[in-house]
């Protein structure tokens, strides 16, 4: 969202939790801050994650013109609760979808509706952060009936689990299409992290996944698709972090991105094929949190030249950084204070 990278940010130390005090910095701005400048029409759908102690850290606060999902880092599928509290929302007001209906579908029905009605004189933009696959693990039968080869029944429902997020992907490109939308449409599908193995994820031949830094979590898979695209069909293998998401987006939009951002616009090299704009970037820097402590063999010693580089590096990435934001809970988010649900308005 603010093409920064967390630690410049204070958002370094984990994810963030359902009592804490704390969101996204609001003197980082959110990409559709900048796209609302440029006359779009921005909405959101899914899951957000960015903090939501106050009505200012929720998306419709942060450019989003429309906001149809849940506010912590996961919840169940049909009774949309997570720690205790509902967490569901349609903008601003507490909502809650037909619980026997699985939130796929639920998110598939908003995406139409929200297609059909945008004014095409517009621009359009739609982030969608897909509840799926983060555990809870939880899919209808019919689509965990499909893996019935597989007889590790987690590994069965994730398998449903993708196929049902799939179905979505479909459901949303067909409600495009029906809209005359989808020739003018730039498609950007990509992961966040890699599957965790706790929760039948699976990332071989790669090693680790979720909450490590081995590449099983960091070497997140991504395609693009659609308008502005002059070269495709290929595999881009160029250098490129999140954080470059945020000025991407903004230049394939004609917007033109901040200079003092981490984020590198990477449009022309993914739109031609050419080579990427970015050399290096920085896994994270997290004083709250010793570093890898699985390293067992010190390199250093024979490699001084790469560990003088690296150390002079690092001293000027740790002079950017900010310390971690990271609050104790605080008893005023309890749920029973908001009708059972988690709720903006106690920090």
């Amino acid at each position: 969202m603010t093409g920064v990278y967390p630690f410049k940010a204070g958002l370094q130390h984990g994810a963030l939790m359902a009592q804490q005090a704390v969101c996204s910095p609001f003197n980082k701005p959110f990409l559709p801050q900048y796209l609302k400048k440029l006359g779009y029409e921005t909405h959101a759908i899914g899951k957000w994650h960015l903090g939501f102690c106050k009505w200012e850290c929720t998306p419709t606060y942060r450019g989003f013109d429309s906001f149809y999902g849940f506010y912590l880092g996961h919840e169940h599928y049909y009774n949309r609760s997570m720690a205790g509290g509902k967490d569901f929302r349609d903008d601003k007001q507490p909502f809650m979808p037909d619980t026997t209906k699985y939130s796929t579908y639920v998110y598939a029905d908003r995406a139409r509706k929200v297609i059909s009605k945008h004014d095409k004189s517009k621009p359009f933009y739609l982030y969608f952060p897909f509840q799926s696959v983060h555990q809870p693990i939880e899919v209808p039968v019919s689509y965990e009936n499909m893996y019935s080869n597989i007889k590790n029944e987690g590994r069965r429902k994730y398998s449903g689990m993708v196929t049902a997020m799939d179905d979505l992907v479909g459901n949303v490109t067909a409600a495009l299409k029906e809209n005359g939308m989808y020739d003018d449409t730039l498609f950007i599908f990509t992961s966040d992290n890699g599957g965790w193995p706790l929760y039948h994820g699976n990332n071989y031949p790669l090693r680790g996944g979720k909450v490590t830094i081995y590449e099983g979590d960091t070497r997140a898979t991504a395609f693009i698709s659609g308008k502005g695209l002059e070269k495709t069909g290929y595999t881009y293998n160029g250098m490129m972090h999140a954080v470059d998401w945020m000025p991407t987006i903004l230049s394939a939009a004609g917007g033109t991105p901040e200079k003092d951002i981490d984020g590198i616009d990477q449009w022309d090299s993914l739109r031609t094929g050419a080579p990427s704009k970015r050399t290096e970037f920085i896994y994270n820097l997290d004083d709250m949190n010793p570093h890898d402590p699985y390293e067992h063999n010190d390199l250093s010693l024979s490699h001084l030249d790469i560990a003088e580089e690296l150390s002079k590096k690092m001293a000027e990435y740790h002079k950017q950084m900010i310390p971690a934001n990271f609050p104790n809970n605080s008893a005023a988010a309890n749920p029973n204070n908001f009708d059972g649900y988690w709720s903006p308005g106690w920090c």
